[in-house]
């Protein structure tokens, strides 16, 4: 499966925390603008990177997450999270 957010993992945008909805590699937040973001940490997928930003569909600000996907992944079956706290990073 590879990288995994659990509960231990807690989300910062700007200059503090940030609620996000995240299961496995996925993670769904709302934007500024009120409008969702989906984050898939993975490989050149969107929000993975600064070079693969998630896009807001209705104000167009691209965000990340960062620290950025990187490899190697965790073991299959041993999956745990990439930080003890991503942040979202707008492009």
């Amino acid at each position: 499966m590879g990288w995994s957010f659990s509960n231990s993992v807690s989300f910062q945008h700007g200059s503090g925390p940030t609620q996000v909805c995240a299961d496995g590699n996925n993670v769904a937040w709302v934007c500024s603008c009120g409008h969702p973001v989906l984050f898939v940490y993975q490989q050149a997928r969107a929000g993975s990177s600064a070079a693969h930003p998630a896009a807001c569909h209705s104000c167009g600000s691209s965000y990340f997450l960062d620290p950025p996907y990187s490899k190697p992944e965790p073991p299959t079956g041993q999956p745990h999270p990439p930080a003890k706290v991503m942040f979202i990073v707008k492009v």
